[in-house]
């Protein structure tokens, strides 16, 4: 894959890209960046070019003092996503990322693959989280924090069987782009109204979960099929919440190869 950088109105954008054909939109979760999907492009770029950002606040792109809401997010993916079809194909929050998307922009949604998926909390299942209540902000030990963990991020995602590019990305993360984005995109109420719109989607769809996955519980699997209810789902019995660097890409590619 190949790095390139963008400039939008926040800042700039790292946007990793391969291969050729339709466009294949591929969105990180929180913590990842772009070349998350290195094995997917190995696989499908002779089929598809794969679009992978790192989202605004991680990775290597900007880290402005914005919002960081569910707007904020998906106007960067319009942004690298240009004109025409798009597959897309998202891994944990990215998953969610990539259902808003297509949920509100279903003539242009050729597939949609969610891969280990968070399903937003519905209203009072999480009560320390309060509509309108702000998602804190970086201080104290936090900060401290934060100015040791690109160092500290490559020798033990390496340790852990990570690349040492993804693992290098998921120190450059920051505590409030992490808190707000996740709060934006699962527990504000407001978010399954923007889901909603799944139930109209016409395109090929694929759920990809992991029994060993401690991070998503299996029965967000089934919260996503009420929206998708025709929906492929792939169980895998091995593996985990990072399966997809793990244990290889082969469930998600060949179902992505198969559109093509």
């Amino acid at each position: 894959m190949r790095a390139t950088t963008r400039t939008l109105d926040w800042g700039r954008v790292r946007v990793w890209e391969a291969g050729s054909g339709p466009t294949l939109l591929a969105i990180h979760g929180v913590g990842g960046s772009g070349r998350y999907f290195r094995g997917l492009a190995e696989r499908l770029g002779d089929r598809y070019r794969i679009v992978a950002p790192d989202l605004g606040g991680f990775g290597a792109s900007d880290k402005p003092d914005v919002a960081y809401d569910r707007a904020f997010h998906l106007a960067t993916l319009d942004a690298v996503a240009g004109d025409g079809p798009v597959t897309l194909v998202g891994h944990s929050l990215g998953g969610t990322f990539a259902a808003l998307w297509a949920a509100s922009r279903r003539d242009r949604v050729t597939g949609l693959a969610l891969v280990a998926a968070p399903f937003p909390w519905a209203d009072g299942e999480r009560p320390w989280m309060r509509e309108g209540v702000a998602p804190p902000r970086a201080r104290g030990r936090v900060a401290l924090l934060k100015a040791f963990l690109p160092l500290l991020a490559v020798p033990v995602g390496v340790a852990q069987g990570f690349p040492a590019g993804v693992s290098l990305d998921y120190g450059r993360q920051r505590f409030t782009p992490r808190v707000r984005t996740l709060w934006w995109s699962l527990h504000d109420p407001a978010v399954l109204a923007d889901l909603d719109g799944l139930r109209a989607l016409r395109a090929p769809t694929l759920l990809a979960f992991a029994r060993g996955d401690r991070s998503v519980p299996p029965e967000h699997l089934d919260r996503w099929a009420t929206l998708l209810p025709d929906a492929r789902r792939e169980v895998l019995d091995e593996g985990d919440h990072q399966f997809l660097l793990r244990d290889g890409v082969a469930p998600v590619a060949d179902w992505l190869a198969a559109l093509r």
